[in-house]
């Protein structure tokens, strides 16, 4: 049992939730990419049923949900400054990717952003499908 009185801070821990100023931040481009929300568009394709496009006032008009979330930098090395936790509100992907329809052998979420960065997500369709067996559930 953690003491009334412990002060974590005092002896150098960092709180649970990282502030939004001190949260990690790596840039790939030499800008930040600067996009209007009207001109923001999600298309999901690939390994689905059905192609979606989804435009902003599509999400924003999304329930919300809030989640706490750790996240690290891939290059983050053991111990390192390059991991954060916060509360993040926004739409569920899995109910996004549930509408489109994921096939069965898909094996990676990729993603790519405006200014070309990409990323992926291997075995996603396993955490996909159990994210969304959860979100119906709860």
């Amino acid at each position: 049992m953690i003491p009334a009185d412990a002060d974590l801070a005092k002896l150098g821990t960092p709180p649970f939730l990282t502030p939004n100023a001190n949260f990690y931040r790596v840039d790939t481009a030499l800008s930040v990419p600067q996009l209007r929300a009207e001109d923001r568009t999600l298309r999901l394709h690939g390994m689905v049923e059905r192609e979606v496009r989804y435009r902003f006032d599509d999400i924003r008009n999304r329930p919300l949900v809030e989640r706490t979330v750790t996240m690290t930098c891939v290059s983050n090395e053991v111990g390192g400054d390059y991991v954060s936790t916060s509360n993040f509100i926004g739409v569920d992907l899995a109910d996004l990717l549930a509408e489109a329809g994921v096939k069965p052998g898909s094996e990676q979420l990729f993603c790519r952003s405006v200014d070309g960065w990409t990323s992926g997500t291997p075995s996603a369709r396993r955490r996909i499908a159990t994210a969304a067996r959860c979100s119906r559930s709860g």
